[in-house]
């Protein structure tokens, strides 16, 4: 499992890297039985119920705030120009209403992060100062060289030996290699927490939807600004945010929620459920007729996969076999 995660050979398997590349997110962790009785938190079968629903389409289906809060988050990401990653979150309050968005950016001196003004559309010359436009690499990346550089050299044994590459590459995939300080980046989650205060929006209450587990440095800050939930797609792998704010942080919703007025005592991350980004347009999108001329609501079928989901398994072979 760990070699096709992210295998070395260019040719090899990258699990990990299609993760996030899903139509549709479902949680099936919580265990179905509890004492030989049905666990209410294993909500698997609603959540498929809801797929069919939205690729039948005998019905009207619209996306929960949860769905439209991760389409912004991911919409946010696209605006990075990290060399590492590209990282969305989109702050929502607690009816489900956008009140920030965020992206991993480097900071701009009066507030905000590189690439996020209108300046450039006025036609004059700004100063952009990303490792995209004059760096031209990654802080981070170099600064953990330098280090393992530091590290080969301090020790005779390994200064001495011939392949210092082969070492380096073992020291990658030690904690060095997920060292986090160094980037010049400001992380997502922080550019959605730091947005919403510059214009006043409180954080008290609210949720928190972002493309990739926070890592141990935004966890400390989701904490402590007052957000209630955090939902996310793929994993960070690099995070320590259990191992170091377990007290604060909880991830299963069972043990999280507490019945009204009482309010949760932590902070609940979970995994984002759901229609994903990528299928968010198809699936909402008002592209068929809803009603006849008489007014009267009469769904129409979406011209998208027409009749594929009527037929078996075989028959679709067969049809898109015949496709192509």
């Amino acid at each position: 499992m760990k070699r096709d995660e992210d295998a070395v050979e260019d040719w090899g398997q990258k699990v990990s890297k299609t993760f996030h590349m899903s139509d549709f997110f479902v949680d099936n962790t919580p265990d179905r039985f509890i004492k030989d009785k049905e666990n209410k938190s294993w909500v698997v079968p609603d959540k498929l119920g809801r797929l069919l629903d939205v690729l039948v389409a005998d019905k009207i289906v619209r996306p929960l705030p949860s769905e439209t809060g991760m389409f912004h988050a991911n919409g946010a990401q696209l605006r990075s120009a990290c060399l590492s990653r590209q990282v969305g979150a989109a702050l929502t309050d607690a009816k489900g209403n956008v009140i920030a968005t965020g992206t991993n950016e480097v900071p701009k001196a009066g507030g905000g992060v590189y690439g996020g003004g209108f300046e450039s559309e006025a036609g004059g010359a700004v100063a952009d100062h990303r490792c995209s436009v004059t760096k031209h690499y990654c802080s981070n990346t170099r600064v953990q060289s330098v280090i393992m550089d530091e590290v080969i050299n301090s020790i005779a044994q390994l200064r001495d030996a011939e392949d210092k590459d082969a070492i380096r590459r073992a020291l990658q995939k030690t904690s060095l290699g997920r060292l986090l300080e160094f980037s010049r980046a400001v992380h997502a989650e922080m550019d959605a927490i730091l947005s919403a205060t510059r214009e006043g929006s409180s954080t008290v209450g609210a949720k928190l939807f972002v493309t990739t587990f926070p890592c141990h440095y935004c966890a400390r800050h989701i904490v402590a600004s007052g957000i209630d939930e955090v939902q996310f797609i793929e994993p960070y792998p690099k995070s320590k945010a259990f191992e170091l704010h377990g007290d604060a942080i909880e991830h299963i919703y069972s043990d999280w929620y507490r019945s009204p007025p009482a309010k949760p005592e932590k902070v609940l991350f979970r995994p984002f459920t759901g229609v994903a980004p990528r299928l968010y347009v198809r699936a909402f999108l008002k592209n068929r007729d809803l009603k006849n001329k008489a007014g009267e609501q009469e769904v129409s079928k979406p011209k998208w996969a027409p009749g594929l989901l009527q037929k078996s398994y075989l028959e679709i072979e067969k049809v898109l076999g015949d496709e192509t």
